[in-house]
Parts: C-alpha cells; sequence; structure tokens
C-alpha cells in the first residue's frame, strides 16, 4: 500500500473523530460510521472503526482536509479495531451540495400501519358502538 502513495501522510497526534457514510459497492448499501483519524495527506486519510467495512464511496458529515467524499479502498484489522484507507474525491460545488442535501435530510419513517386499514378500523368500531 506504501508504493502506491503520492502524497506524505501525516500522522494526527490529537485524538480527532468524523461521522461518516459508506454506500458499500458490494451490497450497495449505507452505513453510518463514527471513525478516529490516523492519518491525513493531501490525497486521502486512513481512519479506525470498531466494524470491518466493505470498500464504496465515503461521504464525510464533516469536511477533511477540505473534502466532502472519497473512496474506501481497503479495510484491515489490526487489534480489535479496523483500519481503513479512503482516497479523496474531488465533486464540483453543485454535485458536493446536491449530495450533502439529499444526505441531511430527514429519513421518513416507516408507516406502522397501512392507513386503508386503520380507516376500516375505525369504520368498523363505529359501526359496533350502540347509540
Amino acid at each position: 500500500m506504501d508504493d502506491n502513495r503520492h502524497s506524505q501522510r501525516q500522522p494526527i497526534n490529537v485524538k480527532r473523530e468524523c461521522n461518516l457514510g459508506v454506500f458499500t459497492f458490494k451490497h450497495l448499501d449505507w452505513t453510518d460510521h463514527l471513525a478516529s483519524i490516523v492519518d491525513i495527506s493531501n490525497g486521502g486519510v486512513c481512519i479506525e472503526l470498531n466494524t470491518h467495512t466493505e470498500p464504496g464511496i465515503v461521504w464525510f458529515k464533516d469536511r477533511i482536509f477540505g473534502q466532502h467524499s472519497g473512496e474506501l479502498l481497503w479495510t484491515k484489522q489490526v487489534g480489535s479495531q479496523y483500519r481503513s484507507g479512503i482516497r479523496f474525491m474531488s465533486l464540483s460545488h453543485d454535485v458536493d451540495q446536491f449530495v450533502d442535501k439529499k444526505i441531511t435530510l430527514p429519513k421518513q419513517p416507516e408507516p406502522l400501519m397501512d392507513l386503508q386499514k386503520i380507516i376500516a378500523m375505525q369504520l368498523a368500531s363505529i359501526k359496533a358502538e350502540p347509540v
């Protein structure tokens, strides 16, 4: 991995955590993570997680080194933790804003019950009550 590096990585001396989401290539699913930054360079960042993470597209909730997105290239276990290498990806301002807005929108809760069933139950209970 070291021989593919184009810029020198700088270790992080003070623990810094970051919130990120990963859209995996393998399963095409989104997972949220809290990670610690291990080291950083102009081209990417190494993070440490509690769980193994498959390669995919990464979205940093807060910019890291001026970047919102990257590609998670590898993950390896180090002790009880997992380290992942992320190469930064530059997006146009419009695409960056679009993705940020879509990701930060609150997710709509799943309906607990079908609306038609609720109405039918209400009508049935009204008909069953004596006047």
